[in-house]
């Protein structure tokens, strides 16, 4: 999977170090339970805007509003977009419609 994080729509979104990354990677395997589409998916985070995070999946990436509540959340929480390629979502989050929670 290809992408580059150079011409991510900034702002709102903001790359990603790595232990920021790992630890919104650990929030997601918390929040998503068994009936998510995430739910046992390998996930790797590369860039938040507030609450949403957009992580890259093996064939495609996914923004996810993560809800930061003290338990496992049930499906469809947390609310994911799941995006077939890097051009699906850049068309998606272009200025003014990133406001609008994307797609």
């Amino acid at each position: 999977m290809t992408y580059d994080l150079a011409i991510l729509p900034c702002p709102p979104w903001r790359i990603l170090a790595d232990a920021a990354g790992e630890a919104c990677v650990r929030r997601l395997r918390q929040e998503v339970t068994p009936g998510h589409v995430l739910h046992g998916v390998e996930a790797r985070a590369l860039a938040r805007y507030d609450d949403d995070v957009l992580y890259a999946l093996e064939g495609g990436f996914a923004v996810v509003h993560l809800t930061y509540g003290t338990t496992p959340q049930e499906p469809p929480w947390p609310h994911t977009e799941i995006y077939d390629g890097w051009e699906e979502f850049l068309a998606a989050w272009q200025p003014g419609e990133a406001d609008e929670g994307g797609a």
